[in-house]
């Protein structure tokens, strides 16, 4: 599957529920243990792609869907320092023959992944961010501005509809106007090759326009259901 999408030039998109085990998908108990491991190993489908398909195909995008983004900055700074020690423990006992458990671990990832984690996430990688939250938008340039595909998670109760337009407002008023055209819209164009000049008519007639996204959201609504609303938010990564 993977060579096809980077043979056609189609990124490979898992869903989040990729990272969470089946038995967490059922009803009853396990179910709402669901919710909230689906936020706990969202990130759980990151590294063994990192590690072995991108490198095998090195011309893949792969654009991870229907998720925050807060935890990717200290994800590939967990990545980045595993990785660099297993690689320099290897090495060295390649050096002097000394084995240890983390040379024994690093053996051959270098040759394997070729580059290390956040440099194949900025060359490769994207995220659907269904949808942003306030506390997460201080992180756009560490995640790569770039990389962020703004979603409403439609339809889902945990949406931003039918309150998108606040929802957008509320992550996003404020920001030059080049960072949220990237981010609502203009990288989900590059990845998935839109034309833009067919759809502009359609943008232009529908919205949001710049002047409704720049105004500040004083107050959400009072019936909202996405926690893009909730006060008090902070990024865990784990």
């Amino acid at each position: 599957m993977w060579r096809v999408c980077a043979e056609l030039r189609r990124a490979g998109q898992p869903p989040r529920g990729l990272g969470v085990p089946a038995a967490r998908r059922r009803t009853g108990g396990p179910r709402r243990l669901h919710g909230r491991d689906d936020v706990v190993l969202a990130p759980r489908p990151v590294a063994p792609r990192l590690r072995r398909r991108l490198p095998q195909h090195p011309d893949l995008k792969l654009v991870l869907t229907e998720q925050g983004s807060g935890w990717i900055p200290g994800v590939l700074d967990m990545l980045d320092y595993y990785h660099g020690r297993l690689v320099a423990a290897a090495t060295k006992a390649t050096a002097s023959t000394a084995q240890t458990a983390e040379s024994k671990f690093g053996a051959g990832l270098a040759e394997s992944m070729g580059k290390g984690p956040s440099t194949v996430w900025r060359e490769n990688c994207y995220v659907g961010a269904s949808f942003m939250r306030p506390h997460e938008v201080p992180l756009r340039d560490r995640i790569g501005l770039d990389k962020i595909m703004w979603g409403s998670d439609y339809p889902h109760d945990e949406g931003t509809y039918p309150y998108t337009r606040e929802g957008l407002r509320i992550a996003y008023a404020g920001l030059p106007r080049e960072e949220i055209a990237a981010m609502v819209g203009g990288n989900t164009a590059r990845v998935y090759g839109f034309d833009l000049d067919l759809l502009d008519p359609i943008a232009a007639r529908v919205g949001p326009t710049v002047a409704e996204l720049d105004e500040p959201l004083k107050e959400p609504p009072a019936d909202a259901t996405s926690p893009v609303f909730a006060t008090g938010g902070s990024v865990r990564v784990w």
